[in-house]
């Protein structure tokens, strides 16, 4: 079976390009032909220019966007099963897969996408229309049907499957019917995760943060965990200025991202992609919030899912690790075992 995945796969992001290929390796193993759509979405190809504008900041920052586009565009290229062809909104009918599966990541929120409803699939095509583990991120899916009549689209797939619960409950309210399924980053066992990672390399005990909003409150949050661990802070990422109480750690490739959350005494995080690293490597985290309440709906949901007791923000969070695993191992399942169903044609 030739399956054409859709999900944000172009952009110099971690978690963005590690779900990709995530969603890539799942498909494959149940013995499809998969690859990913090299589909082009105005927003997110605009988030890898190298300079925006030509401010003393954006000047700064050129080195950095240099060496993450440079980094992840070598793992896309190694590691990705691409089309050859490019497609746009306008002509993906011709892209000829038995199946078309939207997912995983935020492809479902107008707002990161700049309302490319490609990504809903508004054609009329011979391939079948599936989804995966998509995420609505903190969109409205009321307003978003309002506005674009997503519910119409919605009900030309096969199967709808979204990330979050909050998400499937969303468009179920919207007459669909909707899944919740584990997220790809998930679905692949951790181990599988630690080869591919490249180990920290550290002597000494570290907490590491990565923060997609505020990383000086994040260092804040993580200052009394690290004097009760007599662990150093080391903060991954390429502020423009120091950060008091934080050893910087700039130019950090992808595996050594992934090596530094999986050695880590604790995470302070809050991205979605690296909480799910903290998950799947069974490591103590800090859950700090973003400034849009919604957007925080991601990582309570992800949480949630995994059994684990969902503590104060910006609090340390200590959870059973096997007890974890163990239920991402059911969810696991589940998910694999949809998978098997929609490949082979049922709903």
């Amino acid at each position: 079976m030739k399956i054409g995945i859709l999900t944000a796969s172009r952009t110099d992001n971690n978690g963005t390009d590690l779900q990709a290929y995530a969603m890539q390796e799942l498909f494959r193993a149940h013995g499809c032909d998969a690859e990913l759509i090299d589909y082009r979405c105005p927003k997110l190809e605009n988030s890898r220019r190298i300079l925006h504008g030509f401010s003393i900041k954006a000047l700064i920052s050129v080195p950095y966007r240099v060496f993450d586009h440079i980094s992840r565009e070598r793992f896309r290229k190694s590691r990705f099963h691409r089309s050859k062809e490019r497609y746009s909104a306008n002509d993906m009918d011709l892209c000829g897969y038995d199946a078309i599966v939207v997912g995983s990541d935020q492809v479902w929120n107008p707002d990161l996408t700049g309302k490319d409803m490609g990504f809903f699939l508004p054609i009329e095509t011979k391939s079948r229309k599936l989804s995966y583990a998509v995420s609505m991120g903190g969109a409205d899916a009321e307003a978003c049907d309002k506005e674009l009549g997503i519910a119409s689209l919605l009900k030309g797939f096969e199967t709808v499957s979204l990330r979050e619960e909050s998400g499937a409950e969303a468009i179920r309210k919207l007459g669909v019917p909707a899944r919740r399924d584990l997220d790809p980053l998930l679905m692949l066992p951790a181990d599988r995760w630690r080869r591919f990672a490249e180990p920290s390399g550290a002597k000494k005990p570290y907490i590491a943060v990565y923060a997609v909003g505020s990383a000086y409150r994040a260092v804040k949050a993580a200052e009394p965990i690290a004097g009760e661990l007599n662990a150093r802070i080391l903060l991954i990422g390429n502020p423009l200025r120091s950060v008091k109480g934080a050893k910087v750690k700039r130019f950090v490739s992808m595996r050594r991202w992934l090596g530094l959350i999986a050695d880590a005494e604790a995470v302070v995080t809050d991205s979605y992609h690296c909480l799910s690293f903290c998950i799947a490597f069974g490591r103590p985290f800090v859950r700090m919030e973003l400034e849009k309440a919604s957007a925080n709906r991601r990582l309570t949901d992800l949480i949630a899912a995994a059994g684990i007791k969902e503590a104060e923000p910006g609090k340390l969070t200590v959870y059973d690790a096997k007890e974890t695993e163990e239920r991402i191992a059911e969810l696991r399942k589940e998910s694999e075992a949809y998978i098997e169903r929609i490949i082979g044609g049922t709903k």
